[in-house]
């Protein structure tokens, strides 16, 4: 699927390219010309990623990226580690306590507003 983009996408960027060429517009810069590339390819891989006959491609996709998303994670937290930084594991567990604790906080102040011979 991704080699039928890059020919699709090759094939409309010349179209596109020799349309503006005959229209007299000229590609200035680099910038420009990868503008049109950029907009050609987001096209043609919308189109081919949207058709129906791709779905187990695209479920295969997802799966590969969130995979790829995880490991990245893990490799994350390693180097991490190496230079001695907290990882998300232990700022999630961080972030976990204080809400836990605000919650206890919460049902104190409650309580001593029921209660306020506790106060004393």
């Amino acid at each position: 699927m991704l080699a039928q983009v890059r020919v699709q996408a090759f094939e409309k960027l010349m179209q596109q390219l020799v349309s503006r060429q005959s229209k007299g517009e000229k590609v200035e810069n680099t910038q420009q010309f990868l503008q049109i590339w950029s907009q050609v390819i987001d096209q043609v891989f919308a189109e081919i990623f949207s058709n129906q006959d791709n779905i187990q491609i695209r479920g295969k996709f997802l799966n590969a990226t969130m995979a790829y998303k995880l490991y990245l994670q893990k490799l994350m937290e390693v180097f991490l580690k190496i230079v001695d930084q907290p990882v998300r594991s232990e700022v999630d567990e961080i972030h976990h306590r204080i809400y836990e604790l605000s919650k206890d906080i919460k049902t104190l102040k409650k309580a001593l507003t029921e209660f306020p011979e506790i106060r004393d």
